[in-house]
C-alpha cells in the first residue's frame, strides 16, 4: 500500500476516552499523516446491539459505520483485552460489520476482502489472547490479517495512564506502519 489517495481506517476497541489503545491510534495517525496517508477514525459508539430483528432496515449508526469502513483500504484495529477477549462492544461491531448488506449475498459486507492490522497495549502477555480471538475472527468474516502485535504496558504506564511511559511503543508502531505500507 503506496498510494497516498489509499485511506487507513482507525478503530479503537475501547469505549474510553483516553484508553492506552485510543493513546496508541491516536500517534500511529500523526505517524500515518506525517508520512503522506490519509486517515480515518472509525468512530462507531453509537452502534446499536447487533438483533437480527433490528437488521433491516439497517440503523443509520451502522449505515455510517460501515460506510466508513468501506472507503478504507485497510482497517488497523487497536484493542484492548477484556479477560483474554474481545470487548464487548468492539465484538458488536464486528458482528454488524460481518453482516451482508442490504439486497446483497453473504460474502458482500462491509469488511469481506479488506486488510486488517491487529495492535494491542495491554498486560504482561502483551495482549495475546485478543489478538489471537481476533484473528481467528477477522479471518473468518473474510478479512486478510496482515500483522499482529502488542505492547506490554509498564508500571510506569499503570501507574500514570500514559502509553508512552513504556519503552518500545513508538518503535512497535512503526514496524506495524512499514507492515502496512510496505
Amino acid at each position: 500500500m503506496n498510494n497516498e489517495t489509499d485511506t487507513i481506517g482507525l478503530l479503537v476497541g475501547s469505549r474510553r476516552k483516553n484508553s492506552f489503545n485510543r493513546q496508541l491510534a491516536s500517534l500511529a495517525r500523526t505517524m500515518l499523516e506525517e508520512k503522506g496517508q490519509k486517515v480515518e477514525m472509525i468512530d462507531w459508539l453509537d452502534v446499536p446491539f447487533f438483533s437480527q430483528d433490528d437488521e433491516f432496515p439497517t440503523p443509520e449508526a451502522v449505515k455510517k459505520v460501515r460506510d466508513e469502513v468501506m472507503g478504507c483500504s485497510v482497517i488497523w484495529i487497536f484493542s484492548p483485552e477484556y479477560n483474554g477477549q474481545i470487548p464487548g462492544g468492539e465484538k458488536n461491531l464486528l458482528d454488524w460489520l460481518s453482516r451482508g448488506l442490504p439486497g446483497a449475498d453473504k460474502s458482500d459486507t462491509a469488511v469481506y476482502g479488506r486488510k486488517v492490522l491487529l495492535t494491542t497495549a495491554g498486560g504482561r502477555a502483551a495482549g495475546f489472547g485478543v489478538r489471537k480471538n481476533l484473528s481467528l475472527l477477522c479471518k473468518f468474516m473474510g478479512m486478510t490479517v496482515i500483522g499482529s502485535e502488542g505492547i506490554a504496558l509498564s508500571p510506569e504506564s499503570w501507574g500514570s495512564d500514559d502509553v508512552m511511559k513504556t519503552p518500545g511503543v513508538k518503535e512497535m508502531l512503526e514496524g506495524q506502519i512499514d507492515t502496512l505500507l510496505g
